[in-house]
Formats: structure tokens, C-alpha cells, sequence
């Protein structure tokens, strides 16, 4: 089934107002423009963020930044996406978009994929260790570029924002129908023809929802499961996390190697 078609059904189950199509296929495009060429770890995630209408406009990044070498179709409108570089950044999204924080633990998890996690480490990719916006900008891009030389590729289990204005998200039960749909009819897909040695689910809801079809549509593929970034743990437990992703991010390349 095509995204458009997995759109249709999942929309119906929403309730009020999910996102217009063009978001959700914009969305798709930024992250199919990351995907690596060899996938070894799939981060399995929840979802994007909702995107309203009036953000929804093509990217203008301010001074000499440019959209990576290919991407000026696939990655030029904002969406509220950790691969959109100007979610976070307004800078680079060449406006103000209400409540554009990004989702810097994103980035912490990206940088834990490819590098040993340490405070040093994130230091180039966030505000606070980084606060030259071209400086920050080029790390982030670089640091995606690792990435998909890594083989690590981000997929959100739903097609639609499940976060909604104002904090808003669907029941869990619904949310559960929503993911069980959405994979059902095309994210299982994805994920199976990208043929990854592991599988690093992020969160419990996803873990929930979905944890039976992973046996069933993935056997064999070494499955993880992690703590949501936004989950209040302490600094242990997250220390720990994040050798995690390098962990298995690190073993899925050398057992490819070795294989």
C-alpha cells in the first residue's frame, strides 16, 4: 500500500484535523532523502511532530547555508521533523515558526549512533555547547552524514503527528490503533525491504503497539527497546541509553562486516 493510501485510513481515525497529506508527504521525503544506502540500524520512533498549515512553506536559510547537495526538493519545506534542519533552527527555516525548539534529544541520540556519547560529543549540535549558527548548522549536517554512512535510519511507526497543538494526543488505545494501521499497511513494509540487522524501538508505546509485528514481519532482526528521550530519568539511566545506540549501532556495522 502507498503512503497516500495508508494516509487516507489513518486520517479517518485521527479525529479532528490531522495534518493535510502534502505534510505527511513532505515529511516522507526528508527522511527518504536520509536513508542510507546500506541500512544496518533502524530507529523505530513514534511519530513527527504536527505541523501546522501555516508553517508548512518553503525554507529560505539565511545567509551562506544551503540545503545539502540533492535535497533542495526533497528537504525544502519545514516540518517539524528531527531531519528538517530548520526545526530548531529558525535561521535556517528563514522564519520564526511558533514554538521552534526542535527536538534536541534527537540529536543527542543521532550523535550517540556514530560517536561515543559524552558531553563533548554533543557539544557541536546544540545551542548551548555551539551557539554560532553556521558552526551548528554545518556539525548537524555532518553529523547526518555519519549517519547514513553508519546505515542508522529514523522511521516514526505513525505517517501522521500523533503530538498535537497544545500538548494534545490521541487515547492510547487509539493511538495503538493508529501505529497498528499505519504499519499494517506501510511502515512494516518500509522497514522490512530496508533489511536491518537491528532494530532499536524508542518508547513504550511503540513497543506496545507493535511488538508482536516485529516478531512476525522481522524474524531474525536483533530488536532493542529504549526509554522515550522526553521520559524524566536520571542522568544514569540516560548516560546509559545512550551507550545503548552506540552499542548496537556499533554491532550492526562490524557483524555486516564480519557477515
Amino acid at each position: 500500500m502507498t503512503l497516500e493510501s495508508c494516509y487516507e485510513l489513518v486520517s479517518k481515525m485521527c479525529g479532528d484535523s490531522p495534518e493535510p497529506l502534502s505534510v505527511v508527504q513532505s515529511v516522507d521525503a526528508h527522511r527518504a532523502y536520509w536513508r542510507p544506502e546500506r541500512v544496518h540500524t533502524i530507529l523505530l520512533a513514534e511519530s513527527h511532530v504536527y505541523t501546522a498549515e501555516n508553517d508548512y512553506v518553503q525554507m529560505k536559510p539565511r545567509t551562506f547555508m544551503r540545503l545539502p547537495e540533492g535535497a533542495a526538493e526533497a528537504t525544502s519545506k519545514f516540518v517539524r521533523l528531527v531531519y528538517c534542519l530548520g526545526y530548531g533552527e529558525d535561521e535556517y527555516a528563514g522564519f520564526k515558526p511558533k514554538k521552534n525548539r526542535g527536538t534536541w534529544q534527537y540529536w543527542k541520540i543521532f550523535s550517540s549512533c556514530v560517536t561515543q556519547p559524552s558531553v563533548e560529543s554533543f557539544a557541536p549540535i546544540l545551542k548551548g555547547g555551539n551557539p554560532e549558527y553556521e558552526n551548528r548548522l554545518n556539525s548537524k549536517i555532518a553529523l547526518l552524514h555519519q549517519l547514513k554512512e553508519m546505515g542508522v535510519w529514523l522511521v516514526d511507526a505513525s505517517v501522521v503527528a500523533l503530538y498535537r497543538p497544545g500538548g494534545r494526543k490521541p487515547l492510547p488505545k487509539d493511538q495503538t490503533k493508529i501505529i497498528q494501521c499505519c504499519w499494517d499497511n506501510y511502515i512494516g513494509n518500509l522497514v522490512k525491504s530496508a533489511k536491518p540487522h537491528s532494530v532499536i524501538v524508542i518508547g513504550d508505546g511503540v513497543k506496545k503497539a507493535l511488538s508482536s509485528r516485529l516478531a512476525t514481519t522481522l524474524p531474525g532482526v536483533k530488536r532493542h527497546c529504549v526509554p522515550q528521550p522526553q521520559k524524566r530519568m536520571r542522568v544514569a539511566e540516560i548516560t546509559k541509553t545512550h551507550q545503548q545506540y552506540f552499542k548496537v549501532c556499533r554491532q550492526a556495522v562490524e557483524s555486516r562486516m564480519i557477515g
